[in-house]
């Protein structure tokens, strides 16, 4: 068996674009890919066209092989994370057609699942809202259909240093979404690695009280010293992970045990062979993973994959993409089988999603897509201060 065909997708998403990858081989198998990465897209394109040298001809079932080859002679970017990015849609294509030839679901060639379904989180839920009385009725909309596990950044547009009213502003963002979904939902906070460690250690106290699930990348995601510091004084478990390559990228942040849950990102880490090797890392050092995935249905199926077979998954996300992609279902053959924030394990064999190449077409991206317009609010006003 040998792979004969590459086709490439960039897809219109609202605010990013989609990359998708379809291979193709000598005898009729199918395998579908994501290299998506968020502002990256022309690197990763051209990261694919480096690769589709090596992959045309290459055996699909020798995945491991591809990794040595490309690594090899690829060494000028090999470890960044735009080789990654391409080789994770890559790697999620050959699994798939892996599992596809041996009529298999990708996790049960991986050792089997270890859990009955799935959690998720949802992210993108809150986007647009910009007042405590905005997020609380965008997490009551989200958490009505089944959530209990919700990611979003409360914080105004603050970058390195906090002021006390910027401070008092998150506090705000949070009791009212806190207060509006009750005790049993978790909140997860997600920061962007916008703090300095000083700003980060004051915000997280502040918000220790409504009792998060993790502080996500409070500080530069790759300053490991700053990080620890932020561990060291918050009483909030410390996640991050999303903007490192590969296994290499997380070393540095296990060994100085300054994460409690690493968060490999499903296309940017290196898709599925890679992510399975830092998790075992993270097994080593008592580490939870919960991968980062607010990508397409592929990168997300990969995901779910990982999760059933990885003993110390913890969580992953979804983009739920309210008023965002609401054709995001029509880009598959069959619908994500989601239930009250839950993956059901797919019963298919490979990744278990097709796509479909007319809705890929339907919706191909035009352009490169540089920010979220609009994402951080520069601008708040606290109850009571108006002049």
């Amino acid at each position: 068996m040998k792979i004969t065909r590459m086709n490439v997708y960039t897809v219109d998403a609202c605010w990013r674009n989609w990359i998708f990858v379809i291979l193709s081989t000598d005898n009729g198998f199918v395998g579908v890919g994501e290299a998506t990465t968020v502002y990256n897209d022309a690197l990763t394109l051209a990261a694919l066209e480096d690769l589709r040298g090596f992959v045309i001809g290459a055996d699909p079932c020798k995945i491991e092989e591809l990794w040595y080859k490309t690594s090899r002679s690829l060494y000028s970017y090999y470890r960044h994370i735009i080789f990654y990015s391409a080789m994770a849609a890559i790697d999620h294509a050959m699994w798939d057609i892996v599992g596809k030839w041996l009529n298999t679901p990708c996790y049960k060639l991986m050792g089997g699942a270890v859990r009955d379904s799935v959690r998720l989180y949802a992210n993108t839920w809150f986007l647009g809202a910009r007042t405590p009385e905005e997020y609380a009725k965008r997490a009551s909309e989200i958490v009505a259909q089944g959530w209990d596990a919700l990611k979003w950044d409360p914080f105004p547009g603050s970058y390195m240093t906090m002021t006390n009213r910027e401070v008092e502003a998150a506090v705000l963002n949070m009791r009212a979404v806190r207060e509006a979904v009750g005790p049993k939902v978790d909140l997860l906070i997600e920061t962007h690695g916008r703090l300095d460690a000083e700003s980060a250690v004051r915000a997280g106290r502040a918000l220790e009280s409504f009792r998060p699930f993790w502080y996500e990348e409070p500080v530069a995601p790759h300053n490991p010293s700053a990080t620890r510091k932020v561990k060291d004084h918050v009483r909030i478990p410390i996640a991050g992970g999303e903007r490192m390559a590969g296994r290499w990228g997380v070393l540095p942040f296990l060994r100085d045990k300054s994460l409690d849950i690493i968060q490999p990102d499903m296309t940017q880490a290196g898709g599925l062979s890679e992510v399975i090797k830092i998790a075992a890392l993270a097994k080593m050092h008592d580490v939870w993973v919960a991968p980062h995935c607010p990508r397409g249905p592929v990168a997300v199926a990969a995901g779910v994959h990982f999760a059933a077979r990885t003993p110390n998954f913890l969580i992953l996300e979804y983009a739920t993409d309210v008023g965002g992609v609401p054709w995001r279902q029509e880009l598959l053959t069959e619908p994500e089988a989601i239930v009250n924030g839950r993956f059901q394990l797919p019963q298919k064999p490979g990744l278990g999603v097709d796509l479909n190449v007319a809705v890929l077409e339907k919706h191909k991206a035009h352009g490169f897509i540089c920010d979220i317009p609009d994402f951080y609010s520069s601008s708040f006003t606290i109850p009571g201060t108006q002049s």
